[in-house]
């Protein structure tokens, strides 16, 4: 407990001194998210209905990391609104798809540990898995999200005089990056975090039959597969909302100045 205390000092003045005011609040963000998720395990504990639960954690979260990370513009709200929007989709294809690979529950390697404990907590593990799931896809959604609007907030300030086709033209440029770095981080991130899995399984002398058909393998390849796809599907998301966005603010300027006009 010390040492992470130690390292959360750390972290902070680290964030500090080079993040500045915007460090220091990304910091006590990160912590509030660290009450929010205790605080869904808790709720789910008590019997709080899985898919509700999980929708009001995904907007919560989601708020927080999109408008309440960055400047309260337009495009924040395009973040959030394009966060949202990908991750009902992805709920919904995680929720059709999933029953296909019976991967909720304890997995076979881990029974004997969990032999001591009771298997009746009261929550369905094909509902808690689907949870587990889209918290897993959330953050790198949203890391993508952020990324876009935040080059397109700063193009706008950089550039105040650019046209709306521009800028959406280079944000999609950009989004195409977002997407190729994001998918290989996320490939080196899933084998980074399951060397030690990986080496297990070698211990057990799996055939690549048993270890492609063993449950706990299959649920980390289907995690990256849905994070995957989440990050594809944010990128038009966001964009499409960016650009209903200005839309409707190109709609909105041209109105006040009809209204200048007639009451000159």
């Amino acid at each position: 407990m010390n040492v992470i205390m130690v390292l959360s000092v750390i972290l902070y003045l680290l964030m500090k001194k080079i993040g500045g005011k915007e460090g220091s609040k990304a910091f006590w963000i990160m912590v509030l998210n660290l009450v929010l998720f205790m605080s869904l395990i808790v709720l789910l504990a008590l019997g709080i209905p899985v898919f509700l639960l999980s929708i009001a954690t995904v907007v919560l979260f989601s708020a927080i990391m999109t408008v309440g990370m960055n400047e309260r513009n337009l495009y924040s709200w395009a973040a959030f609104l394009g966060t949202v929007t990908t991750i009902l989709i992805s709920s919904l294809l995680i929720t059709l798809t999933l029953h296909y690979f019976q991967v909720q529950g304890f997995v076979q390697e881990e029974m004997a540990d969990a032999d001591m404990f009771s298997m009746y907590v009261g929550i369905r593990f094909d509902q808690l898995t689907i949870v587990v799931l889209i918290m897993a896809s959330l953050g790198v959604i949203i890391d993508t999200s952020v990324t876009l609007v935040a080059y397109i907030t700063a193009l706008k300030k950089e550039q105040p005089k650019i046209t709306d086709n521009q800028l959406l033209k280079s944000a999609m440029t950009v989004g195409k990056d977002v997407i190729i770095s994001s998918i290989n981080t996320l490939f080196f991130a899933f084998f980074g975090q399951n060397i030690s899995l990986f080496i297990w399984v070698k211990d057990l002398h799996y055939s690549f039959d048993e270890m492609m058909n063993s449950k706990v393998i299959v649920l980390e390849i289907i995690t990256m597969l849905y994070c995957g796809i989440g990050i594809l599907l944010c990128v038009p998301c966001t964009f499409l909302w960016v650009r209903y966005i200005s839309g409707r603010k190109k709609v909105m300027k041209n109105r006040l100045r009809k209204e200048e006009k007639k009451s000159c």
